[in-house]
């Protein structure tokens, strides 16, 4: 199988197959955009537990009442979460406690 384009000339379509630069151009392309979106999920990922960290930041103050094992292991999983997932698209938070 060989990868082809389309030109059009005078309306007219022809199918070619495209060089082994355009290919290699394209494959390029297709890396760095894979690797941004990579990149950019990871982001939105981290953005969402930092977000969800901040939320739950008062439990930590000392003039409130000392942190529960549940809360604690609720915090610990968020900051963990990447080691699991690299997507917000496929992560699974974990619940918050009360």
């Amino acid at each position: 199988m060989s990868l082809t384009k389309d030109i059009w000339v005078n309306g007219v379509r022809t199918v070619v197959n495209l060089t082994n630069e355009e290919i290699a151009e394209s494959t390029l392309l297709l890396e760095e955009y894979n690797e941004k979106a990579t990149r950019d999920n990871l982001q939105a990922l981290r953005n969402e537990r930092n977000k969800r960290l901040a939320d739950t930041d008062w439990w930590e103050l000392p003039t409130h009442a000392p942190m529960s094992a549940e809360r604690s292991a609720y915090r610990q999983a968020l900051r963990d979460i990447t080691e699991t997932y690299s997507s917000i698209f496929d992560v699974v938070f974990p619940e918050k406690p009360a």
